[in-house]
């Protein structure tokens, strides 16, 4: 850690104003939008998995899980929702952001729901910060975090309601108590990581996959006792999880993953996106991920460049779990559905990019310019990302306009989303 005393005020200060600048523009779009029953056609924050998440928000601060009653009562999008326990309709997604704003619902309904994800993209800068205060100077520190809170998917998913930004807090908080412990040998600082890796599931149950990144380092720092004291952590960790789909699915490892479709002779149907111009499910869609994953966030190029020289950590880190999550989603996902919204699946692993682009940035690696010119391409690419218009054209003129649904029959429910 650098010798400079840390001063966290003006990151926080300068994310706060922009990141709920932001929040007001699109809320009052997303009003404007409700009036005239559309914002150009698109409307954003009542539309698709965010509108998912804020109705279980709602139904939380009501004190349910559940969205409807019945099959019968659906009244919107069918595939969004899963059949559970009592035949209750539950929503596909996992509840961590809308568990985490339930309480602001009831303090300012809709507004507050959004804002919540607001708030949660800024500690999630903040545990950024803390997090390259282990490798860096303060200075460096407070650039790179700036960096990564305007110019990556951190500050995009931020002004929606998604769990992407709540599990990469999660990662980042993981990653800084087993640095802690990694250096002081204290016990409750691994309890703490095993914990937080733990609850990765109920914001992103594929992303648990992260864990098999933790435990070989740790073993291979550590040793058996606190490998041992992880597992044990992130077990209880899990709990939550594991409550949450005994309570909706009846089944402790289960998620609401697969979807309604459509009724047929009385059994419930699936979807699965299929498109003849679109590679198969093989790792070989990883390279459509990676290229996307860096044309519309340059600034984590500067990672890249650094892996050669960076700490063998940092580089385990960053490789494996980049790796890990990108061949998952690979044999998950098709070309075309990494090319359309695999990439945000990414967000999780961007504390990893950060330090390797810290440590670049600190020994002069790359120029300041060059740093510079990443950022402003980023930071425009983040901001026009979040008008409704582009996500339209994006649809208009991508294959998941030519795609068609196969009906299958429904499958057991699969944790990764």
């Amino acid at each position: 850690m650098g010798k400079e005393k840390s001063n966290l005020k003006e990151v926080v200060l300068a994310i706060s104003i922009v990141y709920f600048i932001f929040f007001f523009i699109n809320l009052s779009g997303e009003g404007y939008g409700r009036k005239s029953d559309s914002y150009l056609g698109f409307p954003k924050y009542f539309y698709g998995d965010s509108y998912r998440y804020f109705q279980l928000a709602r139904a939380i601060a009501d004190g349910r899980l559940y969205i409807y009653d019945s099959i019968d009562d659906i009244d919107d999008e069918i595939l969004s929702f899963s059949l559970g326990v009592s035949d209750r309709v539950y929503i596909t997604q996992s509840p961590g952001i809308s568990i985490v704003s339930a309480p602001f619902y009831l303090l300012f309904k809709e507004p507050g729901v959004y804002a919540a994800a607001s708030l949660v993209g800024l500690i999630a800068c903040i545990s950024l910060y803390c997090l390259l205060r282990f490798f860096v100077s303060d200075k460096t520190s407070k650039v790179i975090t700036l960096f990564y809170a305007f110019g990556t998917y951190i500050f995009t998913y931020s002004q929606f309601l998604y769990n992407d930004v709540l599990t990469c807090l999660l990662v980042s908080t993981s990653f800084i108590m087993l640095l802690k412990h990694l250096r002081d040998g204290k016990t409750k600082n691994i309890v703490f990581s095993g914990i937080a890796l733990g609850l990765i599931p109920l914001t992103k149950p594929s992303a648990i996959i992260l864990s098999l990144v933790f435990v070989p380092y740790l073993y291979y720092r550590k040793g058996i006792k606190s490998t041992l004291i992880l597992l044990m952590s992130l077990l209880v960790g899990m709990l939550p999880f594991i409550a949450y789909n005994i309570a909706c699915f009846g089944a402790p490892l289960t998620s609401g993953y697969s979807s309604l479709l459509a009724v047929e002779d009385g059994k419930f149907y699936t979807v699965n996106f299929t498109n003849l111009n679109t590679w198969k499910n093989n790792p070989l869609n990883i390279f459509t991920l990676i290229i996307v994953f860096f044309i519309t966030q340059p600034i984590t190029l500067t990672a890249v460049a650094y892996l050669s020289k960076t700490d063998k950590g940092i580089r385990y880190f960053l490789v494996t779990s980049f790796l890990s999550l990108g061949l998952l989603y690979s044999f998950w996902w098709n070309s075309m559905g990494l090319l359309c919204w695999g990439w945000r699946f990414m967000t999780p692993i961007l504390p990893f990019f950060a330090v390797s682009s810290a440590m670049a940035y600190e020994k002069n690696i790359i120029p300041k310019k060059i740093f510079w010119i990443l950022f402003y391409l980023s930071s425009n690419i983040a901001i026009f990302s979040l008008h409704p218009l582009v996500w339209q054209i994006f649809y208009q003129f991508t294959p998941i306009a030519n795609t068609y649904y196969d009906i299958l029959a429904v499958l057991p429910h699969h944790p990764l989303n």
